[in-house]
């Protein structure tokens, strides 16, 4: 039997609990100690692997790695935060927001 295609999963269950047996697991494969403990190799292999072989050379200049384009002085992105809550507070006095009573009688449907 499979419960994935049968219809009715309560009788599957049923059926698995007169048996005594189970014929699926609520383990997953990816959390069994074999798995786990070879994920954590891989992870220290990969790990020594790149502090042996660093992917990215040291450079003092803001580059974009995808492009290779060099930056100049007026790149400011480590600033965008708050040039962005700046320009909002400033945007801010400009913007009025309309009430009920401030609207237009026009509808449009």
């Amino acid at each position: 039997m499979d419960p994935w295609n049968d219809t009715s999963p309560k009788n599957f269950f049923e059926i698995e609990k007169f048996c005594d047996v189970e014929l699926t697991s609520s383990e997953h494969v990816d959390t069994r100690p074999s798995r786990i403990a070879r994920d954590n190799e891989d992870a220290a292999k990969v790990s020594q692997w790149l502090s042996e072989h660093n992917p990215f050379s040291k450079i003092d200049v803001i580059m974009s790695i995808d492009s290779g384009i060099v930056g100049g002085n007026e790149v400011n992105c480590h600033l965008s935060e708050e040039i962005g809550r700046d320009d909002f507070k400033n945007d801010e006095e400009k913007f009025e927001i309309q009430t009920e009573e401030q609207s237009s009688d026009t509808c449009f449907y």
